[in-house]
C-alpha cells in the first residue's frame, strides 16, 4: 500500500510517484464511527476538500453509544454515502435498559430520520475489559440479538476476551438462524480463531472485519498464526469486510489507505 500516490486518494494526479488510484474507484469503509470524526481532530473543511474532487466514499457508520444515537453531525456531501447501524456496545451500557431499547425499536420500526439509511444493529457483544458485569452485558446482548431476529436485521458484533467468544457464539446459535447476516467486527490475532472458524462455517451469510489491528508487532508468533489461518480458510476473501474502526485505529490520512 505504500506504493500508492497519496495525492491520488483525493483527486486526479499524474505525478510519477507510485500507483495512482482511478478517481472512479470508490473507497469503502466497512466499520467506522462517523459521529466521532470531528470530535477527535478531523477538520470538517479538510474532509469536504478530500471528497470534493469526485471520489465516492461509502461508510458503514456504527452508532455504538446509545446517548449519541440522535446527534446530527451534518456530514452531507454528494460524494459520501453513509449507512448506519445502531447498537449498545458492552462498554456503554444504559442504566435504564428498557427505556433505551424502546428507543432502539423506534429507530428501526418507525424510521425516526428519513435522511438516514438504517441497515443493522450493533456493534454489540461481550467485552472482558468493560466495567460492567458480564451478566449485565449478556442481558443487553441477548435483547439486541432477539430484536435483530425479529426484524431480520444484520448485526455487528464486538467481542473481546478469551471467555467472550465462546459465549457469544452460543448466544448467536440460540437466537439467530444459520442464514442471518452477521459481521464480526475486528477479528485479529487476539481473537479465538477456533470460534471464528465455527462461526463462519455455521452462519452462511457471516463476515469478519479486518483492520489495522492485524499489523501489531508485539507478538509476531500469534500474528503469523493468524495469517496462516486466513490463508487456510477456503474462500476467505469473500467473507472479509475491510474496516478502519476510525477514529480509533488511525488518523484520517492513514485510514484512507486501509479503506
Amino acid at each position: 500500500m505504500n506504493g500508492i500516490c497519496e495525492n491520488s486518494l483525493y483527486s486526479i494526479c499524474r505525478c510519477k510517484n507510485g500507483y495512482h488510484l482511478p478517481i472512479a474507484l470508490p473507497l469503502y469503509d466497512g466499520h467506522c464511527h462517523v459521529d466521532l470524526f470531528f470530535r477527535y481532530g478531523l477538520d470538517k473543511n479538510n474532509f469536504n476538500a478530500y471528497v470534493s474532487n469526485g471520489r465516492k466514499i461509502i461508510l458503514i457508520d456504527n452508532r455504538h453509544q446509545y446517548y449519541r444515537w440522535f446527534i446530527d453531525y451534518e456530514l452531507k456531501h454528494p460524494n459520501v454515502t453513509i449507512y448506519t447501524t445502531f447498537g449498545i456496545h458492552p462498554k456503554y451500557l444504559p442504566t435504564r435498559i428498557d427505556d433505551v431499547f424502546k428507543k432502539l425499536e423506534v429507530i428501526f420500526k418507525n424510521n425516526f430520520n428519513n435522511t438516514m439509511i438504517n441497515v443493522g444493529i450493533g456493534e454489540c457483544g461481550l467485552d472482558e475489559t468493560s466495567n460492567y458485569a458480564f451478566e449485565l452485558q449478556l442481558i443487553v446482548f441477548r435483547k439486541q440479538l432477539k430484536l435483530a431476529s425479529e426484524l431480520n436485521l444484520p448485526i455487528v458484533l464486538h467481542g473481546r476476551g478469551n471467555d467472550s467468544f465462546n459465549l457469544m457464539f452460543h448466544e448467536l446459535t440460540l437466537h439467530l438462524s444459520s442464514t442471518h447476516k452477521i459481521h464480526w467486527h475486528c477479528v485479529n490475532q487476539r481473537s479465538n480463531l477456533d470460534i471464528i472458524t465455527r462461526f463462519l462455517n455455521h452462519f452462511k451469510h457471516s463476515y469478519i472485519g479486518i483492520n489495522c489491528s492485524i499489523f501489531g508487532q508485539d507478538d509476531m508468533e500469534s500474528q503469523n498464526i493468524f495469517y496462516k489461518w486466513l490463508l487456510s480458510f477456503e474462500n476467505i476473501l469473500s467473507r472479509i469486510i475491510i474496516e478502519t474502526d476510525y477514529f480509533f485505529l488511525k488518523t484520517f490520512n492513514t485510514t484512507i489507505y486501509t479503506i
